[in-house]
């Protein structure tokens, strides 16, 4: 979000519509923004960004269908929630060639919705006599268990790719022939 009044960390609210709220607290590093910048040539100036993180656990959330950023002196901005199956970054990696990726399916929509998932993962591979990689491609195998936490069932799905691989790993969640959800492992997780 952008704001072109000066915001102080007391001054964010985070309201979600089951009746749930906290306050916003920003990280300590700065950025710069490239937005509204005054001047030219050497003499811009460009503005301070904040970055505000926040972690609400399941139980918090329950129920909620979108939530409100509310900012002293400026209009607040509501944003709605959507509530379906996703992909879990941090329980999804690439290790010794193979993709592991777990997915999240919220407990009520398991028995009418988990027959139509599926995940296909894409992974750059050495391509002998040339730099460039030929990009693997294919569907992930379901593994056999499942858990329940948080309201959500997490099931895995792998994908052998069979060899290092060169570069960042694609994974997409697919319902019938919808995407659903897109995670990029990056360089660092997958391999290099």
């Amino acid at each position: 979000m952008l704001w072109g009044a000066s915001v102080t960390t007391s001054d964010i609210d985070l309201s979600f519509s089951n009746g749930y709220s906290l306050k916003l607290v920003s990280e300590d590093e700065e950025g710069y923004s490239v937005f509204h910048s005054t001047g030219s040539g050497d003499n811009r100036t460009y503005g301070t960004t904040k970055y505000y993180q926040f972690k609400a656990g399941v139980k918090e959330l329950s129920g909620a269908s979108s939530f409100q950023v509310s900012v002293a002196n400026v209009e607040a901005s509501t944003f709605p929630l959507s509530h379906g199956a996703f992909i879990v970054p941090s329980l999804t990696q690439y290790d010794n060639q193979t993709a592991y990726i777990t997915i999240a399916v919220p407990s009520e929509e398991v028995a009418s919705s988990i027959g139509e998932f599926s995940v296909t993962v894409s992974a750059p591979v050495p391509q002998p006599l040339t730099l460039a990689p030929v990009i693997q491609t294919g569907k992930a195998t379901w593994q056999p268990d499942s858990t329940v936490r948080g309201g959500f069932m997490l099931r895995t799905a792998l994908f052998e790719v069979g060899q290092k691989v060169t570069g960042a790993v694609g994974v997409k969640l697919i319902s019938g022939t919808k995407v659903v959800d897109t995670l990029v492992l990056p360089a660092g997780v997958a391999g290099w």
